[in-house]
Order: structure tokens, then C-alpha cells, then sequence
């Protein structure tokens, strides 16, 4: 179904199970598909709202800061009846929650965060430039080197049918980049899912992710910045450990 924005642009998402709000938040270039499977590990215990992003999947192209994004995944909650709520991001989707924590912490209690981001550099500007200009490099910095040599012929074919599509992500790729963490907290509990071999983020950015959320947990996985496509089962377990654990904390 759609929500439409304050300005009248739509965003597409879809949701399912029963029980408190989850909502899910894919990578830059994905969409709400690739959630699925987390979606899918959470079981039937929680209301799983998975959205495609403004320049993603169903939803219109247009361009709003983060924060405006932030108000409007909180909007679609709470068109949800859902004024508590709990997140899962990837990527692009983590920058979003961090986003929604540091805006609306009020109504995203917790959020397990995949391959988060502290905030934007040369050297992440430049690994995306070439994903837009380079055939093949997406594969190449997202994964790690074992699994992409495994996996290969798979993810060429993933990669041939989902494009990586700068044209279309262009409006939305122009505001992410003035994210960051810097001098900025929020006390709600979170969880940071870390590639030991993540080329984008990764462990460099831990301690700056710890100081801004002091109350958050972590495991660093053996994956790239891929995690919920190389190591998905272990992902799923520690996100679902995480979400029972905070709900036993508040009951």
C-alpha cells in the first residue's frame, strides 16, 4: 500500500504478522524484497512493515532531507496505530533509523542496525562513484572477497536483473551524504551488526557509533558489507535474540 507524504509523493510498503511494529529498511539501490528473509526469521510474533525508500522499488523519486524521511517512516507507523516501534536497516536503511533515533527516539524505542554508518567521507563518495561508472564494482565492495569468489555466477545474475541505478537514486544519494553522527545521542538500545570485512563502513566507525549510542550492543560477523545476503541466519538470530531480550527488559 502507499503513504503519501506531506509534499504528495508516494512511498510503497508492505506488512504482515501480528503483535508489536517492526519496521524494515533495505540498502541503497535495493528494495523492501530484500528484507524479506529477516522479515520471514522474525516469525509471526511481530507487525513487520517493510518499506521501499524514496528513489526504490514502488516508491516515487523525490528528494527530502533525512529527518524529513524520518518523520514520514514514523508517520507510516503510526498510520499503523503504532506510536512505539522498534527498527531493522541496512545500510542506507540503518542511516535512516539512526536518523529516526536521533529525531523521534520517543516513538523508534530500539533498532538493530546492519552495516551502520557514522557519516560520509571521501573515501566512501569515491566507492560509490564507482559503482555508477565501473560494471561489476557493486558486487566487488559489498561482498567479501571469499564469498564473492563462491557465490559469483549468483551474483552476477542478481546483480544483471536489480542494476545499480544512479540516475534514479540521485535525488535522495545528494542528502545522505551530509550525515553524521558527530555530537549527536540517543539513549535508546540498539544493536550494530558489523562486517569484519565491510569496505564501506565497517569497523572503523564502531567507536564513533558507540559514543552515539551509548546503550547499544554489537557483534562484528564474518561477512562484507552485505550482511543480511552472506550470513543470514546468524544475522536473523542475533536480531531476533535482540528484540526478545528488550522486550523481557520492559515488561
Amino acid at each position: 500500500m502507499f503513504h503519501t507524504t506531506k509534499n504528495g509523493h508516494k512511498i510503497w510498503y508492505e506488512l504482515g504478522g501480528n503483535g508489536p511494529g517492526i519496521v524494515l529498511l533495505h540498502g541503497l539501490g535495493g528494495s523492501l524484497d530484500s528484507m524479506k528473509r529477516i522479515a520471514y526469521d522474525l516469525g509471526d510474533d511481530y507487525t513487520k512493515i517493510l518499506v521501499d525508500l524514496p528513489c526504490h522499488g514502488k516508491s516515487d523519486n523525490f528528494s527530502l532531507s533525512l529527518r524529513e524521511l524520518s518523520y514520514e517512516i514514523v508517520a507510516i507507523m503510526q498510520e499503523n496505530d503504532f506510536r512505539e516501534f522498534s527498527g531493522v536497516g541496512v545500510s542506507l536503511g540503518a542511516i535512516v533509523l539512526e536518523e529516526t533515533l536521533f529525531d523521534c527516539g520517543d516513538s523508534l524505542k530500539n533498532a538493530a542496525l546492519i552495516s551502520p554508518s557514522s557519516g560520509f567521507d571521501n573515501e566512501i563518495a569515491n566507492m560509490i562513484m564507482k559503482w555508477a561508472t565501473v560494471p561489476g564494482q557493486t558486487a566487488k565492495d559489498v561482498f567479501s572477497p571469499e564469498f564473492f569468489e563462491k557465490h559469483k555466477r549468483e551474483i552476477e545474475e542478481y546483480e544483471n536483473e536489480n542494476p545499480f541505478l544512479p540516475e534514479r537514486l540521485a535525488p535522495l544519494l545528494s542528502e545522505i551524504i551530509e550525515f553524521t553522527t558527530t555530537d549527536r545521542v540517543s539513549d535508546n538500545f540498539v544493536l550494530l551488526l558489523i562486517g569484519k570485512y565491510d569496505k564501506l563502513f565497517g569497523k572503523r566507525m564502531l567507536e564513533d557509533l558507540r559514543n552515539s549510542f551509548p546503550n547499544s550492543e554489537y557483534s562484528i560477523l564474518d561477512s562484507g558489507h552485505a550482511i543480511h545476503r552472506e550470513n543470514p541466519d546468524l544475522a536473523s538470530k542475533l536480531i531476533l535474540e535482540f528484540f526478545k531480550n528488550y522486550i523481557n527488559r520492559n515488561k
